[in-house]
């Protein structure tokens, strides 16, 4: 309860949460609330600027642009949150094992996490992309791929310093078996700094997708991402700055929403505050 109530004082966690929760409706009934057809073509009205009955105007085709950033909200939560649940399961699996058993294992693991870190993390998952494809699944894998390395060497710093407490020693000595210790010694005390560590990631995948669709890498067309929108309003931000305007406020909010629920995490879970 005292780290709810110390999240809950933090005010801009509040102004976060509100908006990830406002985004998150957005996408669960974007079907209710999305005014058009997001995928209807209207050659007479290419470019048309914001009105009543088409709020964020029309793209470079006429299609009704607030109904494709309505419906790209869904494709980009389900790319930042599945993306950041891979990195986090495989990066605390490596992390886990290379922290808990030490030596060759060890050794192995952060050979292969320095690997990942020493390519740019856009570079390496556009690599990753350009090689397997632009599909939603291989999207995934190439973004949770890189992001998994702080995972792992995040954990593997804690488990370091988790094995040597006297109550995972004592689960040893009681003939506990390793799987055992480690889930119900190791990574539950492992975990808070990973959760904070999550949230910042959904931001940073959602930020690299709209990347890869602003190079022409991410979801393709006429699937809408707000990356993909934002790419292909680029040729027309002089004639039509709108195209581009309102993708890249919608991942601007996004972004902000889910750094400020990460501060707020960070201070609620920080054991030198408890007092």
């Amino acid at each position: 309860m005292s780290v709810w109530r110390r999240f809950v004082r933090h005010k801009l966690a509040l102004v976060g949460a509100l908006i990830l929760l406002l985004i998150i409706f957005v996408a669960v009934f974007q079907n209710q609330l999305a005014p058009h057809d997001p995928y209807e073509v209207n050659p007479a009205f290419i470019g048309e600027g914001p009105s009543w009955a088409h709020p964020f105007g029309r793209d470079q085709i006429g299609r009704d642009l607030l109904s494709r950033v309505i419906y790209g909200t869904r494709v980009d939560l389900k790319v930042g949150f599945l993306a950041t649940g891979i990195s986090l399961v495989f990066g605390s699996l490596l992390g886990t094992i290379g922290g808990y058993y030490g030596r060759i294992p060890d050794m192995l693991i952060m050979r292969f996490i320095d690997t990942l870190m020493a390519f740019p993390m856009l570079l390496l998952t556009m690599l990753i992309v350009a090689t397997l494809g632009s599909n939603i699944n291989y999207l995934l894998i190439a973004i949770g791929l890189p992001l998994s390395a702080r995972y792992a060497r995040v954990i593997r710093s804690e488990v370091l310093s988790i094995r040597e407490k006297d109550y995972v020693t004592a689960a040893r000595a009681l003939g506990g078996r390793d799987s055992g210790i480690i889930f119900k010694y190791v990574l539950i005390n492992a975990f808070p700094p990973i959760i904070v560590l999550a949230t910042f990631n959904v931001a940073e995948a959602i930020l690299l997708e709209a990347s890869l669709g602003f190079l022409g890498l991410g979801i393709q067309p006429p699937d809408p991402s707000w990356g993909s929108i934002l790419g292909a309003g680029r040729a027309y931000l002089r004639s039509y700055p709108h195209i581009a305007a309102f993708p890249g406020i919608a991942i601007s909010l996004c972004i902000f929403g889910l750094n400020f629920v990460g501060e707020g995490l960070r201070d609620a879970l920080d054991p030198w505050l408890k007092t």
